[in-house]
């Protein structure tokens, strides 16, 4: 995967704009990390014709999403990662679509596919467009928000590395886990095939879609 940042000159991106046939837009920095660990660890291959860009907080998707989808001519696949936090999921759909149709998108129709994983099928000009909206988060876990540490946390607890008795101390399951690891990329590139597949299905399940 070839990556760029929201911040880099958008000039920069621009010469390599027609070479992508799929964009991964993900909310943070450790949810890139993720995606192409989950990428490498289990040989989907997808290489630097698929982008994957950090936004930086969920409130710069909004404009990031279709400013790049605009650049990228030749894109017709993208795929947004994104915590539920203390979202319900159809608010935080809701909240994707609108955003889409206010830059100038035309959204043609949506559908969950998969628990956590909606199809928004869009428009751009003469160009049709597929975007997979990945929620995540545990929303059984005893936290507040939802987000995609809660499934690294799965694999930690299952990995032997943290006692679920450990759970009730935290407010939330990202302080927890860097506790146990600092970079997400390295752990999960070193763990079991099994545990990836388990935690991280929702991941898999796109990714074996765009390789």
């Amino acid at each position: 995967m070839f990556q760029f940042k929201a911040s880099d000159a958008f000039l920069r991106f621009c010469k390599r704009a027609r070479s992508f046939r799929a964009l991964i837009f993900c909310e943070g920095k450790d949810d890139v990390k993720v995606v192409k660990a989950v990428n490498e660890k289990l040989g989907y291959n997808i290489g630097n014709d698929v982008a994957i860009t950090d936004c930086e907080g969920i409130n710069n998707m909004a404009l990031i999403i279709p400013t790049m989808t605009k650049a990228c001519n030749n894109v017709k696949t993208e795929i947004i990662v994104m915590d539920l936090n203390n979202k319900a999921p159809k608010g935080r759909v809701e909240g994707v679509v609108n955003s889409l149709t206010v830059y100038g998108l035309t959204v043609i129709n949506v559908k969950e596919v998969e628990r956590f994983i909606y199809l928004i099928e869009t428009a751009y000009d003469d160009r049709s467009l597929t975007t997979y909206l990945i929620l995540m988060g545990n929303p059984d876990l005893p936290f507040k928000d939802a987000k995609i540490d809660d499934h690294i946390l799965g694999i930690l607890v299952d990995d032997g590395k943290i006692n679920k008795n450990e759970l009730e101390k935290y407010n939330d399951s990202k302080t927890l886990v860097k506790h146990i690891i600092e970079d997400y990329y390295r752990y999960l590139m070193s763990t079991e095939e099994r545990h990836i597949r388990k935690h991280l299905d929702r991941i898999c399940i796109v990714l074996e879609k765009i390789r």
